[in-house]
């Protein structure tokens, strides 16, 4: 049998995979809107997120009404092609379904030079969606090579409302205000803070080797195949000890300084590089303190948050632990994937959790705290809120706690205290 020959029983293959998910009863992602309007329009469409985040299924809810042609680099023949291979790809793929209109390329970064082959592409009368899970390799090259003719969606694990959707539940008809309701959602809630939400892990029963062998598994293929190989890493161990100090500083301050003085490398460019390429792969993203001085900006201690509470427990053991930190992070997940831009406050007598911009403007504050039921814990979050939204001129106010619900009048500010999944439900 020729080399055509089994490459074009593969793609046959891809062609019949792509065919039965979208056979499926899927799950209907709040990103569908904007990538079927990106789709049909002269830009290419680039979908980008977490490994196994479902952007693979977004490409295909997509043109599952269209002739399309689905391409995934991501096994271990599609990715030795090279790029003067890619135009023979897709004459293979014409031949199996002519005159497709619309072409996914999965993880097409991992063939070098791959932007040229669709470049040229993208003069031609095809409509094209790419995937990847290399935040800033893929937005580097695309910038350069793409200017202005792509358009991106950034898509995460599942939102709150996404998860109650999987688990059946109807939240346009709810009713809140009945004890079972809310009880039902508070659980379901408490399982999403707890185990994450990658779309293939909520068919796995929880507590359970499969589930947490899958968060392993997908943590070290992460950090060996999308880092160590493309980054051509020869101490392994050395970037593995800055992923783990990560993901232990979770939802904290740090520092690099800091996090070298925890590790056994002694270059402070070697921490920070470990931290961008971390970043770049989703597993993590360093939130920076607020300040319209960049030197100041620069200089202060930074955020830490992974893109998984699933990561938090599997990989570091915790469960039932470091809720409020679980909750923060949760809500910082919540606040990227609604496209905001946010910072930290961090002051010498004060921080506070997230601060929302828009434009030049500080527009929201929000603090995320478990329970407000010690007194000193509640006056330390509320005079948190009061300092920064008098320097700032800041009047929307929030606490989101674990189930608390109330509203605060305090020195002419109006403070809103709301449970954490009414305000996920709410967002």
């Amino acid at each position: 049998m020729d080399k055509n020959h089994k490459l074009r029983q593969h793609l046959q293959e891809q062609q019949d995979t792509a065919h039965e998910i979208i056979k499926y009863d899927l799950i209907e992602r709040s990103e569908l809107s904007n990538t079927l309007e990106f789709i049909d329009s002269k830009f290419i469409t680039v979908i980008i997120g977490h490994r196994r985040s479902g952007k693979t299924t977004l490409a295909l809810q997509a043109v599952k009404e269209k002739k399309f042609l689905y391409f995934n680099f991501d096994d271990e023949i599609l990715s030795d092609l090279k790029s003067d291979q890619l135009n023979d790809l897709l004459e293979l793929g014409l031949s199996l379904i002519p005159k497709a209109q619309y072409l996914i390329f999965d993880e097409i970064q991992n063939v070098e030079k791959w932007e040229l082959f669709i470049n040229r592409l993208q003069r031609k009368a095809f409509h094209i969606i790419l995937t990847g899970s290399n935040s800033r390799l893929l937005s580097q090259e695309l910038s350069t090579h793409l200017t202005g003719r792509h358009l991106s969606v950034e898509l995460f694990t599942f939102s709150f409302k996404e998860y109650l959707q999987f688990h059946k539940v109807d939240t346009k008809n709810l009713k809140l205000e009945k004890t079972e309701n809310r009880s039902l959602i508070y659980k379901l809630f408490f399982d999403y803070l707890e185990y994450g939400s990658f779309p293939e892990t909520l068919s796995i029963p929880k507590n359970t080797s499969i589930y947490k062998n899958y968060i392993k598994e997908l943590y070290d293929k992460i950090i060996t195949r999308d880092i160590l190989q493309r980054r051509k890493i020869r101490n392994i161990k050395s970037l593995k000890e800055v992923a783990l100090i990560i993901l232990s500083n979770f939802s904290s301050r740090f520092t690099f300084q800091s996090f070298k003085r925890s590790s056994t490398i002694n270059s402070l460019n070697t921490v920070k590089n470990y931290v961008d390429y971390l970043q770049e792969a989703y597993i993590c993203q360093v939130l920076e303190p607020f300040s319209y001085k960049i030197k100041q900006r620069v200089s202060l201690p930074k955020k830490i948050y992974p893109f998984d509470n699933s990561y938090i427990n599997i990989i570091l053991n915790k469960f039932g632990h470091d809720l409020g930190k679980k909750l923060e992070n949760l809500v910082f997940l919540e606040l990227k994937r609604q496209q905001h831009e946010i910072y930290c406050i961090i002051e010498p007598k004060y921080e506070v959790d997230f601060a929302i911009k828009k434009g030049r403007t500080i527009e929201s504050l929000i603090q995320v705290c478990w329970a407000l039921d010690n007194e000193e814990t509640k006056k330390r979050e509320i005079y948190a809120l009061k300092e920064a939204a008098n320097k700032f001129n800041v009047q929307d106010l929030t606490i989101i706690t674990d189930n608390e619900e109330d509203e605060i009048n305090y020195d002419r500010l109006r403070i809103k205290i709301i449970p954490a999944w009414k305000w996920l439900l709410e967002k």
